[in-house]
């Protein structure tokens, strides 16, 4: 019982470090309202975060291949990986949040 529950917790902390860098750049608010936002974000983009956790260890792997890729690659990359498949995820609920709203 413990054990599963504090799986739970760890998937969504890990799912939270993820998006948080894109979620502050991202909307404007104070640091509690944007960590509110970040968790709530979590699960919605649960698609988006494995694709990067993949990307991101396919990246590794070329990397281990061409080690001095690192020192000019490494970050860019991956914080522009992370923003891209945010702001599709965001895009993506946006657009399901305008197909809901009812016409006036």
């Amino acid at each position: 019982m413990m054990a599963s529950i504090l799986t739970t917790l760890l998937i969504v902390y890990l799912l939270m470090t993820i998006f948080s860098l894109p979620v502050f750049v991202h909307f404007v608010g104070g640091t509690w309202k944007l960590v509110k936002k970040t968790s709530t974000l979590a699960i919605p983009l649960l698609p988006h975060a494995l694709l990067f956790i993949l990307a991101s260890t396919l990246l590794l792997a070329l990397f281990i291949i061409i080690p001095a890729a690192v020192v000019f690659f490494s970050g860019s990359i991956l914080a522009w990986l992370n923003v891209k498949l945010f702001l599709s995820g965001i895009k993506r609920i946006e657009q399901k949040q305008l197909a809901t709203e009812p016409q006036t």
